[in-house]
C-alpha cells in the first residue's frame, strides 16, 4: 500500500484518471510506482444503488490497486442558495456517512481523503459563494456534515477532511470566510489550472501566478498540510499547440510545490475543456506529445518532463507537520 502517511515518502502524488482506473495504473507504472492517490468525484444526490456501486466497486478497486482515494463529494442537490440543501438533507448525508464508514471499517488499514463542496470561492457550482451561497451557510453546512460523519464513526486517523478552494477567487468575497475551522478540517487544498489559449477568455499563466497568492492566503489561515488535489496545463499557447511550453510549466509547477511544501499533488489527467493529459493511451501519430513509452503491450504518448519532475518532487525532503 502506497500510503501518503508513510514518513519515508513525506509527499503523495495523485491523479484523476477520468474514472478509468487503468489509466491511473498506467501512470503509476510509468512513474515506477510513484502514484499513491486517486482523485474521484461523485454527487451526493445519486441514487442509493449508485452510491453503493461507487463505494463498493470503485473505491474498493482503487484501494485494492494500492491507492488512497480522494472522495470529492459534490452536493448538486443544493436547494437554492442556502445551506438547507447543501449537506443538511439528513437521510442523504447519513446514507453517505454510514456507507463510507462501513467501507473504511471493512479493513483495518483503509483510509481516505474526504473533500466536500470544493472550489466554493468560484461561481460555477451551486454551492459556491459566487452563485449566492452565504459563507456562514457554507461553514454551518460543512460542520453539520462533519458531525453527521463523526456520529457514524468516520473521523480520526482513518479519514482526512480536505477543505479545498480554487486558486482564483471569482466571487466578491474572501474565500477564507468559508473556512469551517481547524476543528473541522485536517488538510487544506488549492485547485489550479493554466488554460493557456484553449478558451476565448483564457491566456497563458505560469504556475506562480496560478498558485502563490492562494498558498499565501492559506498559510495565514492554518498550519494544516497543504495540497493541490487538482492541477493541469493546456498545451495551447499563442494560438498554437506548444508541448514545449507545457513541459516547462509542469517542471515549474513541481518546483513551486517543493518550495511551498505541498504534501499532495493530483494531476487532472483527462481531456475536458482542453487536453490536460500527461499520459494518453492513444498512439501519438501527429506528434502532439513530446514522447512515447510502451509497456504491457500498449503504447502511450507522454510528457517526459512530468515523470522527471514528479520523481524529484517525491524525493524532496524537509516535510513538516504530522499526518498524511
Amino acid at each position: 500500500m502506497r500510503n501518503p502517511d508513510d514518513p519515508d515518502r513525506g509527499r503523495a502524488l495523485g491523479v484523476f484518471p477520468a474514472d478509468d482506473l487503468s489509466e491511473a495504473t498506467a501512470v503509476d507504472r510509468w512513474l515506477d510506482g510513484g502514484l499513491s492517490v486517486v482523485v474521484t468525484f461523485v454527487g451526493t444526490d445519486v441514487s442509493p444503488a449508485a452510491r453503493d456501486r461507487f463505494v463498493e466497486k470503485y473505491l474498493t478497486a482503487i484501494w485494492d490497486a494500492g491507492y488512497v482515494p480522494v472522495v470529492t463529494l459534490e452536493p448538486w442537490n443544493i436547494d437554492g442558495v442556502s445551506s438547507a440543501g447543501l449537506f443538511e438533507d439528513g437521510d442523504t448525508i447519513r446514507g453517505w456517512a454510514t456507507r463510507l464508514a462501513d467501507w473504511v471499517e471493512e479493513s483495518p488499514e483503509r483510509t481516505l481523503f474526504l473533500r466536500p463542496a470544493h472550489e466554493m470561492n468560484g461561481s460555477w457550482y451551486p454551492w459556491s459563494v459566487g452563485a449566492g451561497l452565504d459563507p456562514a451557510d457554507y461553514r454551518r453546512a460543512w460542520r453539520t456534515m462533519y458531525d453527521t460523519f463523526r456520529e457514524a464513526g468516520l473521523v480520526g486517523e482513518r479519514v482526512r477532511w480536505l477543505w479545498c478552494i480554487n486558486a482564483e477567487t471569482t466571487a466578491d468575497v474572501d474565500p477564507l470566510s468559508c473556512y469551517p475551522g481547524d476543528d473541522y478540517v485536517d488538510w487544506v487544498g488549492v485547485d489550479g489550472y493554466n488554460f493557456g489559449d484553449s478558451q476565448a477568455w483564457s491566456t497563458w499563466i505560469d504556475p506562480g501566478t496560478v498558485f502563490e497568492s492562494a498558498f499565501e492566503r492559506l498559510r495565514t489561515l492554518t498550519d494544516a498540510p497543504l495540497s493541490v488535489p487538482e492541477f493541469g496545463c493546456s498545451p495551447m499557447r499563442a494560438g498554437t499547440h506548444d508541448p514545449s511550453g507545457k513541459s516547462t510549466w509542469i517542471t515549474d509547477a513541481f518546483d513551486l510545490f517543493d518550495d511551498w511544501d505541498v504534501r499532495l499533488a493530483g494531476w487532472f489527467n483527462t481531456t475536458k475543456e482542453t487536453d490536460w493529459r500527461v499520459l494518453d493511451p492513444a498512439p501519438d501519430g501527429d506528434g502532439r506529445y513530446p514522447g512515447t513509452v510502451r509497456f504491457d503491450g500498449t503504447r502511450y504518448a507522454v510528457y517526459p518532463s512530468f515523470r522527471r519532475a514528479a520523481k524529484r518532487y517525491l524525493d524532496g525532503g524537509g516535510v513538516t507537520g504530522t499526518g498524511w
